[in-house]
């Protein structure tokens, strides 16, 4: 199988922060895809789309038995990293609330760091 990938950062910096990806049968056509953005499937269209039009990082992997490529797509844009910074802390909060009703306040505390 040959696999292209979506990340949110470099791959080459070991993390697994795996947005989406599409496994092809045959290297030509990952690879006619990997250069071609428009034969990748909808969902990876729009991801691409979404990331350039929110300034958000995002890069393509090509991983095969006979070859692998890597290309950053879109780089962030301050605006991109303001609007991550934000919905970091959203979710953060959004977990701590799941802790406060799970384990009572003391639990949204300690997620919190109070």
């Amino acid at each position: 199988m040959h696999t292209i990938m979506l990340l949110n950062s470099n791959p080459d910096l070991d993390n697994d922060d795996i947005v989406m990806s599409e496994e092809f049968e045959a290297y030509a056509d990952a690879k006619s895809a990997y250069e071609n953005f428009d034969l990748l499937p909808q969902g990876m269209q729009s991801e691409i789309r979404t990331a350039k039009i929110q300034g958000y990082e995002l890069w393509m992997e090509l991983d095969s038995d006979k070859g692998y490529e890597c290309k950053c797509i879109s780089k962030e844009t301050a605006e991109g990293a303001r609007r991550r910074l934000r919905e970091d802390e959203e979710w953060r909060r959004e977990q701590a609330m799941e802790a406060g009703m799970a384990f009572g306040c003391q639990g949204y505390n300690d997620f919190m760091g109070y």
